[in-house]
């Protein structure tokens, strides 16, 4: 199911999924024992062009995979850089309700969380995710990351 997804030409909408389901699919080879077929998927996965997404987290676990250390620190990091930015900028901030602000927050929470897991942060980690459910208690990659 997860090639047929990745087959599927989803053109640029949806794209920076392709490093999660790459790196989720290679480990499903490594678990059945197909240590090539993971490889080749790990690789997929960090040759794949990201934004800032949390996606990124995908890819520094793919670059573990390969033993590519430093390459996985890089990633994690801009992660965090990207959950720390500041959004004084936003030029629409002004026109956001309440709870346009707590998704906002609960995502950067989340994106935080996924960073410091990356980094080893296991702690902290978990401390972001529940922050995350706390601004969106629906926020479901959050509830998915605690449990």
């Amino acid at each position: 199911d997860m090639q047929k997804a990745l087959d599927y030409p989803i053109g640029r909408w949806g794209s920076e999924r392709r490093e999660q389901m790459n790196y989720l699919l290679g480990t499903y080879y490594e678990k059945s024992g197909d240590s090539d077929e993971a490889e080749n998927c790990y690789q997929k996965a960090v040759n794949e062009i990201t934004g800032d997404t949390e996606y990124m987290y995908y890819k520094g676990l793919a670059y573990q995979k390969l033993g590519e250390h430093n390459k996985a620190l890089e990633q994690f990091n801009s992660l965090l850089g990207i959950a720390n930015r500041t959004r004084g900028a936003d030029a629409f901030i002004s026109f956001e309700g309440g709870s346009g602000a707590n998704a906002r927050q609960a995502q950067n929470s989340y994106i935080r969380g996924l960073a410091y897991q990356g980094l080893g942060r296991k702690g902290e980690a978990i401390t972001q995710f529940r922050n995350a459910l706390n601004f969106d208690p629906s926020h479901l990659w959050a509830n998915y990351m605690l449990n």
